[in-house]
């Protein structure tokens, strides 16, 4: 009876699973030719159009002190490095393949993972399926985009430090360490997710794999910081126009305008008084916070508020089908759409949206509504797991599994709020989370278990055998 239901499962998995990827290529060979008719999407994503000149300059240097100086004043050498190496191997269709074959190993990832917290291959397939559809998921892969490269080597890390914890090999957690500390050099906001990773792993008496994956994901890490000691004799990640230090100076300014006058004036003779290329500490950085609470956590509600309600439709509306002008009147930091909500109402906002992007407004509004029901799932799923938990040698891995799944999208949003203005592109990391947990809390809804069983042929009761 076992044997027969597991190979049920099997066949249901493996054609599930098909029918994503036939999709996928589908509408990827879609996208591929509005590449073609619209070939200025691809330096449409956050500062593309400076890495590209990074990437330009690094690969035309003649020699190597010149290279090497230059890697040691631009930041971290993830941010246009690793597409530097792609686009010099096989130029802009060799960076969209990577990208594109680095997206579906992450959504088999995310299949695997949902397997892991114990759904049934229909549901796993869903998981994958929404995970795969999400704009940032659909459009980063055909971009000059460092998420494309971030946010699926981050999914794979998770998946494979949920597989070493379930089968107790460390060299699976060596390889899930190895994926992460490639991934921070690329985007650092998981600098400190190692930490929570293995702490978790050692609450769940697993010290030896957190000890062992913490350790070797900062392998990358000090390797990088070493050389940039070696060049400018500071221990770092490296200075940029878009460092950390720069982005809390900038966005202490972007507070700084939403605020009275004279409190205006206040913060700009205390912390900006550095010209035009400031920067700002982390300690300084929690003064002003302290002094200046309220408009602090008035930016930080908005943060929220973007991050759970902003599904990032406009990768796909204004990347691809607006014009330069509209795009760059959108997208500019200092008059476009955050400008707007920052400093003025909502009507207000919608107003200046309605102005720039006419009826395709409507598919925005459309989407907020479909990822703010996704959100409240995910909450729902969450805590459905965390009700679901127990300290029995058999559910470790569903436990480690959803643990890390669950604090992931909030660690995500605390440590989003360093840059200027969060967008809906900073949630892109935690989004393959907030998928598995809203698939999660949906298959507790009545109506949708129904659905399920009208259209699956698996007997109801039966066990997914990743479980």
């Amino acid at each position: 009876m076992n044997l027969t239901s597991n190979q049920d499962h099997s066949g249901v998995g493996r054609r599930c699973l098909i029918t994503v990827v036939c999709a996928f290529i589908a509408i990827h060979l879609l996208l591929a030719v509005l590449d073609f008719y619209h070939p200025a999407g691809f330096l449409r994503a956050d500062r593309a159009v400076m890495r590209m000149s990074e990437i330009t300059r690094v690969l035309g240097g003649e020699y190597w002190p010149f290279v090497k100086a230059f890697l040691g004043s631009h930041g971290v050498i993830g941010d246009y490095g690793a597409h530097a190496i792609l686009y010099a191997i096989a130029g802009r269709p060799g960076v969209i393949l990577c990208q594109l074959a680095l997206l579906l190993a992450s959504g088999f990832a995310v299949f695997r993972l949902a397997g892991l917290l114990g759904m049934s291959p229909k549901l796993q397939a869903i998981s994958m399926g929404l995970y795969l559809a999400l704009p940032h998921s659909l459009v980063f892969a055909h971009q000059l985009a460092t998420e494309a490269l971030h946010v699926p080597m981050l999914v794979i890390s998770t998946w494979l430090i949920c597989e070493s914890i379930r089968k107790n090999d460390i060299w699976l957690a060596v390889i899930s360490a190895l994926s992460l500390g490639l991934a921070t050099l690329i985007r650092p906001i998981t600098l400190l997710w190692p930490i929570v990773v293995a702490g978790v792993a050692i609450l769940l008496r697993r010290r030896r794999l957190g000890v062992t994956f913490v350790a070797v994901s900062y392998v990358p890490v000090l390797l990088w910081m070493s050389f940039i000691w070696q060049e400018t004799g500071s221990f770092g990640l490296g200075e940029s126009n878009h460092s950390l230090s720069r982005n809390l100076y900038l966005r202490v300014a972007s507070i700084a305008l939403t605020m009275p006058k004279a409190e205006a004036a206040d913060v700009e003779r205390q912390y900006l008084n550095r010209g035009e290329f400031g920067r700002m500490g982390a300690i300084e950085y929690a003064e002003f916070a302290l002094h200046y609470p309220l408009p602090f956590m008035a930016e930080a509600l908005r943060d929220a508020a973007i991050f759970l309600g902003k599904s990032g439709v406009e990768r796909l509306t204004v990347d691809y089908f607006a014009s330069d002008a509209q795009f760059l009147a959108l997208t500019n930091t200092e008059s476009g759409w955050r400008q707007h909500l920052d400093t003025a109402d909502l009507m207000t906002n919608l107003r200046y949206s309605w102005s720039e992007l006419g009826a395709i407004l409507f598919i925005s509004l459309a989407g907020s509504v479909l990822i703010l029901a996704m959100n409240v799932l995910a909450s729902c799923g969450a805590v459905s797991l965390v009700r679901g938990m127990n300290d029995q040698p058999d559910t470790a891995t569903r436990n480690f599994t959803a643990i890390l799944l669950i604090i992931l999208p909030i660690y995500i949003f605390l440590f989003s709020l360093v840059v200027v203005t969060l967008q809906s592109r900073q949630r892109a990391p935690a989004e393959f989370a907030l998928v598995l947990l809203a698939v999660y809390g949906a298959q507790k809804l009545p109506s949708f278990r129904g659905i399920l069983k009208r259209f699956s042929p698996v007997r109801p009761g039966s066990v997914s055998p990743t479980r």
